[in-house]
């Protein structure tokens, strides 16, 4: 029972240790998301602890997280913002180093040799965290130059893919109106094809109804030159009878008109 009591309080002193040196990551984190926030950097996303995303926010350009694992936290910078905490290490770690290098005169003036060889450790290790963070300060930034180099060329590649969509799409506006006027155009061929065809048969149609006319006219002409021809036939016959008849003493004595008599008596007066 003791036993169990003490590995259940082992555990509980391990999971207490864990949480709050993962507090203390997270306020230190924190601390890099404030400073690099107030020095322009562009920081992508800070979580506490670590692991799959359970639940995040994005409040202006940062994504607040928190992770499975609640042990620690971290801050994801852009490329510049990597470089300029490699260089604000670099400068930390040179201002220190600098200044355990005059305690350790100090010191060594006062006879403290055993402080004095102190600090000489604590400024080696100081001035090996100074070249490391400058060895990485220098190598990002030689990165971080390439990669702005790397988008300004993309950008300008980008400018002239999107000025060469401009002028497709405005090719493609006037293929479409040019395809628009060749079909408008050949509508109206068609429509005047048709046109000339009705026309052409419309004419055909009154000229067969004038052909026709015509014939009826000159049918009804010769009809009447006929009759004309008949009666005046009739007529000389009659005639030439009426002659025939006088001189052969057959005609008859004209009756005398009315016309007559009253002529006869203007002549007797």
């Amino acid at each position: 029972m003791i036993i169990t009591l003490g590995i259940f309080q082992t555990l509980g002193n391990i999971i207490l240790f864990l949480i709050v040196l993962g507090v203390i990551i997270c306020v230190h984190e924190l601390g890099h998301l404030y400073f690099a926030k107030k020095a322009g950097i562009l920081c992508h996303e800070f979580s506490f602890g670590m692991g799959p995303r359970l639940w995040s926010i994005k409040k202006g350009e940062t994504i607040y997280s928190i992770r499975a694992i609640p042990f620690g936290g971290f801050v994801s910078m852009s490329v510049g913002g990597e470089v300029k905490s490699m260089e604000r290490k670099y400068k930390e770690y040179k201002n220190k180093a600098d200044q355990l290098d005059r305690n350790i005169d100090a010191l060594l003036m006062q006879g403290k040799a055993d402080l004095a060889r102190a600090a000489q450790n604590e400024l080696n290790s100081a001035r090996r965290l100074q070249e490391q963070y400058h060895e990485q300060w220098v190598r990002q930034q030689r990165e971080y130059e390439a990669l702005k180099n790397a988008r300004l060329k993309l950008e300008a590649k980008l400018r002239d893919i999107r000025q060469e969509q401009k002028e497709l799409e405005a090719l493609m506006r006037l293929a479409k109106s040019k395809e628009t006027t060749v079909k408008a155009i050949k509508s109206l061929d068609d429509l005047t094809g048709v046109g000339d065809a009705d026309i052409a048969r419309l004419g055909e149609s009154i000229r067969s109804r004038l052909d026709k006319a015509n014939a009826h006219s000159e049918m009804y002409a010769d009809r009447l030159d006929n009759q004309m021809d008949e009666a005046l036939g009739s007529a000389e016959l009659d005639l030439q009878l009426e002659e025939r008849k006088r001189r052969l003493g057959l005609a008859e004595a004209p009756s005398m008109t009315m016309d007559d008599s009253e002529e006869a008596e203007a002549s007797m007066e």
